[in-house]
């Protein structure tokens, strides 16, 4: 969320706040979706790993992540670009700070 929020601060300065805006709902948008995929997989782990479980949490994250970003065009009138740029920004924030970046070994 660190280079969402950079990148909003960067952005309000050069495009406005209408772009830092929709880069910050879209980052959001990203971590609802990830705390919602979370605790489906955390649900399906204490079960019993069930393979239906994880796909039925993440089609859940993608169903989330589409109705807050139709929301966010739509009703709230955020420019698309900034929405889809905060998504980016957050899923690759999430993927090198929770480790799948690659490491040095050695």
């Amino acid at each position: 969320m660190a280079a969402v929020a950079a990148a909003a601060l960067i952005s309000s300065l050069l495009q406005g706040m209408e772009f830092s805006l929709a880069l910050l709902y879209g980052g959001a948008a990203m971590v609802a979706g990830t705390v919602y995929s979370a605790r489906r997989l955390k649900r399906a782990t204490e079960n019993g790993l069930d393979a239906a479980a994880v796909i039925a949490g993440a089609a859940g994250k993608i169903a989330l992540l589409a109705g807050l970003l139709a929301a966010g065009m739509w009703l709230l009138r955020l420019q698309p670009l900034g929405l889809v740029l905060g998504l980016v920004l957050a899923q690759a924030g999430f993927l090198f700070a929770r480790g799948y970046a690659p490491r040095r070994r050695g």
